[in-house]
């Protein structure tokens, strides 16, 4: 086996062929998953898109065939920069439809040689945190042996209805933009539980409050998009933010909403305040067209990860992240005096 860049020109038919191969396996594990990516002429078209601007290597068995792709992109966001609350200072992202291995082939050999290709030079220019996105199930395996691990889930579930009684003491509410105070507020409180062992996800809303607040009033008015406030005897204690699904859309079902933003103080924890504006979420959804709701998930929260496949959201995709030891760079021989 061995590796190059990636070439549009040449490795887009069989990357497209590889990937909706492997569509069509998580497929047969989550039907929810869109079925238009089973065709190998819509995956080359996503893959076209992602290629023109992520670097890519490709790996090609004895005979020049291509066996597998990996592309990925380097990140820099600014400490003020909405994105610099999920996405540390210099990473690397690998995408869930930017990697796939031919089913004739050992993953793992031809994942380890496309990974330690792009990683190289990463590393050498400073980039210590890794993100790959990959489908729930037996595609992590070979990531896992890199030494990578779970950092967040992405759920889906359709509209059904959700079981259970209804708390009656609970009241949800759209929010308006008379309430981006409010809101502020209770986001605020989810990061700093967010923040809490054994999450460990950095507190930014310091650095990122203006452009959080900036969006928040945007969202607050348009109409495409709702924030939901919980009320219990008059007094906020909950939040859910609701809006049109975005990302991998391999990963997406069709018609989807995705829950963003949710916050319950903590006092209102396990009171029902959740499933709640879950069922307000649901009823937003319908309303508006919408069949399916994803959302994402840290996995060492363990409350959120109960609550969410307790009400029927199943993961189908998971980001994975290693860090590499920053001492790498200086402890080279190479790199001494």
């Amino acid at each position: 086996m061995s590796v190059r860049p990636f070439d549009s020109s040449l490795d887009l038919d069989d990357a497209a062929a590889i990937l909706a191969a492997r569509h069509r396996g998580d497929r047969l594990r989550f039907p929810i998953l869109p079925a238009s990516f089973e065709d190998e002429s819509v995956v080359r078209q996503s893959l076209q898109e992602t290629a023109s601007f992520a670097t890519g290597v490709a790996a090609t068995g004895t005979e020049g065939r291509l066996t597998g792709f990996l592309l990925g992109i380097r990140r820099l966001p600014s400490p003020g920069d909405l994105d610099a609350r999920f996405t540390t200072p210099r990473s690397t992202m690998m995408f869930a439809h930017g990697h796939a291995v031919s089913e004739k082939f050992d993953s793992f050999a031809a994942y380890h040689a496309l990974y330690t290709e792009l990683a190289q030079d990463w590393v050498r220019d400073g980039f210590f945190d890794h993100v790959v996105h990959v489908p729930a199930g037996r595609s992590e395996q070979p990531w896992f042996e890199l030494g990578f691990g779970r950092h967040f889930a992405v759920a889906a579930r359709g509209l059904q209805l959700l079981s259970g009684e209804v708390t009656s003491r609970i009241e949800v509410r759209l929010a308006g933009a008379e309430d981006v105070d409010c809101v502020m507020e209770l986001s605020s409180s989810g990061s700093s539980f967010h923040a809490s062992s054994p999450i460990f996800m950095p507190d930014m809303h310091r650095d990122t409050d203006r452009a959080f607040k900036e969006e928040l009033a945007r969202a607050l008015v348009d109409e495409k998009q709702a924030v939901l406030l919980a009320h219990e005897k008059g007094q906020s204690v909950g939040m859910l933010r609701i809006a049109p699904a975005r990302g991998s859309a391999m990963f997406l079902p069709d018609k989807s909403a995705n829950i963003g933003d949710t916050a319950v103080v903590e006092q209102s924890r396990r009171l029902g305040v959740g499933s709640a504006l879950l069922r307000a979420s649901i009823a937003w959804a319908r309303n508006n067209g919408y069949e399916h709701l994803t959302l994402r998930f840290h996995t060492a929260n363990a409350q959120a990860r109960s609550f969410w496949t307790g009400h029927g959201f199943e993961p189908v995709m998971y980001h994975l992240s290693r860090h590499i030891d920053e001492r790498i760079l200086w402890a080279r021989e190479d790199s001494v005096g």
